[in-house]
């Protein structure tokens, strides 16, 4: 165990696809690839329950009634129940997409997902209708929003601006040279990050006379070469200009975008920081192997058990 984590009981061992936390109620949620969406206890840190589905999940998010969505590598949306324990789909009228669900999100009574196939979809979750639909060239691979925009990472470098309540849409190229692997958005909504593959992350703003920025972070200098790690995962103190990135490396570090300048870096993990979850109180921290990634011809790997930590702040 490092010093200042707390362990969380129960945790898939599989890939951690995503983590959402239920602030109202102290509790967090965590969709994995073994198809399971699992409900855990902040203050015990225990797992109070597991749905599981046939398929595997790709991201969930919690809706601000607190009902809990998760999409899967299927295309599906679906609904847990956790009284009856079951994922559940709308029969009137399920929408489902050609390839799998890559990002989901809340945005007051809307549901936005994404898809690898480019499609994407804004839904009417209280009367289950479809309110926005887009078909977009690229992959969308990341998906986060707010009241006031809705912001897509895709393929290519390119970037997907949403602006409520018009839903009028603006092109534009990322600040990142390689993949996107992580985005968020800042919580004074002038802005979102992007991390990349090649250990940057992007600032970038809806202002178009403000400059975006880029800063280097995850890199390892040896005397001969630098390291780079993937930034795989962002999330913003609520209310501030805050920012924990995560990578491949297992560290998590703390930016202030004020000064544009490190604030922390927090004792190294075994495993890729997957997933970042940030409250008043607590950082949640989602660890996977992913050093299938890495490898150049397929083989069978003993891989990690995934973990999921909580760090108070």
């Amino acid at each position: 165990m490092v010093a200042g984590f707390k362990k969380l009981d129960g945790v898939p061992a599989a890939y951690i696809s995503d983590i959402k936390v239920i602030s109202s109620v102290d509790r967090i949620v965590v969709s994995s690839w073994d198809g399971s969406l699992s409900l855990f206890e902040v203050v015990t840190g225990k797992l109070l329950v597991k749905l599981v589905h046939k398929w595997p999940l790709t991201c969930c998010t919690v809706s601000r009634d607190g009902r809990v969505w998760a999409g899967s590598v299927q295309g599906e949306l679906l609904e847990a129940d956790w009284e009856s324990e079951r994922l559940v789909t709308n029969e009137q009228d399920a929408i489902a997409f050609d390839l799998g669900v890559s990002g989901l999100c809340s945005v007051d009574d809307y549901l936005v997902a994404g898809s690898w196939d480019g499609r994407l979809v804004v839904v009417d979750y209280l009367h289950w209708k479809v309110v926005q639909d887009w078909k977009f060239k690229e992959k969308i691979f990341h998906v986060c929003g707010s009241t006031e925009w809705i912001v897509c990472s895709l393929s290519g470098g390119k970037v997907k601006i949403v602006e409520l309540p018009s839903w009028k849409i603006k092109d534009t190229d990322s600040g990142l040279k390689y993949q996107c692997r992580s985005c968020a958005l800042i919580p004074n909504g002038r802005g979102f990050v992007q991390g990349s593959i090649d250990g940057r992350v992007s600032v970038e703003f809806f202002d178009a006379e403000t400059s975006k920025f880029a800063f280097r972070c995850h890199r390892m200098n040896l005397e001969d070469v630098q390291l780079v790690f993937p930034v795989t995962a962002l999330a913003f103190q609520p209310d501030s200009l805050n920012l924990y990135t995560g990578g491949a490396d297992g560290k998590i570090v703390s930016w202030n975008l004020v000064t544009r300048k490190k604030q922390e870096e927090l004792p190294k993990l075994d495993d890729s920081i997957v997933k970042l979850c940030c409250t008043d109180e607590y950082l949640v921290i989602g660890t996977s192997d992913d050093s299938f990634r890495t490898c150049a011809t397929p083989q069978d790997i003993e891989l990690h058990d995934s973990a999921i930590y909580i760090k108070y702040l």
